[in-house]
């Protein structure tokens, strides 16, 4: 229970589920930072850029396993600008 105070459930788009920041919103995204372990919730701003909201619970991908799919080339790398 107190994992998932000030937190709350997600499903992504193509099936991941997961538990965020409780301000995480439809729209908002699940990002990995380079060299990173764990994913991170953004919210989109305009033109790059995000506000920053906080880590993420991202079921099968709490090891770095994003970074990991980024290397082999599997997922899209993608340079961003936070406020």
């Amino acid at each position: 229970m107190t994992v998932c105070t000030w937190r709350r459930f997600f499903a992504s788009k193509i099936g991941h589920i997961g538990l965020a920041p409780r301000a995480t919103r439809v729209g908002d995204v699940v990002v990995a930072l380079r060299n990173g372990d764990w994913p991170f919730m953004l919210r989109p701003v305009g033109k790059g850029q995000y506000h920053f909201l906080g880590q993420a619970y991202l079921r099968g991908y709490m090891q770095g396993e994003i970074v990991q799919e980024c290397k082999e080339g599997k997922r899209n790398v993608e340079q961003f600008s936070m406020l």
